[in-house]
């Protein structure tokens, strides 16, 4: 938004939605900003700030999300299923995480599991150490899995401002074969 000439009061506001959160004048800096401090659930989402003279108006619009995207299960593991006894077998769970540089770093994984045709899910968190490189491979293995049931596995990647996206995937034991489908 350029000044008006003769210089004319520019007027500021910054909106977090609907919602008015600061209002001012602009003086000799020509700009404004606004600091969020404390990211959290209530302070994601649209940052407006609308600018006003009698020339016109402006506006500038951001959105703020600490949410990771949802981690993308591999299909193409090499032996992932695997019998450790004769009514029980283990399944190795790979995945990758999408655009894992975008937000905060991913401190761990929740991973929730249940039977089908089950209510009750199973949680675990699987710690990450360090920081998750793009296409980077995170292996988890899944034991003492019943025969031969299936089961749905959710995988939900958490920051330091919560959990992000979650992905699901079903899987199934199918005999002899050693195979699994999705």
């Amino acid at each position: 938004m350029l000044r008006a000439h003769p210089s004319k009061v520019l007027k500021y506001e910054w909106k977090l939605g609907t919602r008015l959160l600061t209002i001012g004048q602009l003086d000799q800096r020509d700009e404004t900003d606004y600091h969020v401090r404390a990211l959290n659930r209530e302070g994601y989402g649209e940052y407006t700030c609308e600018v006003t003279n009698e020339a016109g108006a402006g506006a500038c619009r951001f959105l703020v999300t600490g949410r990771a995207y949802a981690p993308e299960f591999y299909y193409d593991t090499y032996s992932a299923l695997w019998q450790n006894r004769p009514r029980v077998y283990g399944f190795k769970l790979q995945w990758t995480q999408q655009n894992p540089l975008s937000v905060d770093r991913i401190v761990a994984y929740r991973l929730g599991i249940k039977q089908t045709g089950q209510s009750r899910w199973w949680e675990q968190e699987i710690p990450m150490e360090g920081a998750i490189a793009k296409g980077e491979l995170i292996t988890h293995n899944l034991t003492e899995l019943i025969k031969p049931e299936a089961y749905l596995v959710r995988l939900t990647p958490i920051t330091r401002f919560g959990e992000g996206d979650s992905t699901d995937r079903t899987i199934r034991y199918s005999g002899e074969r050693k195979s699994f489908s999705v």
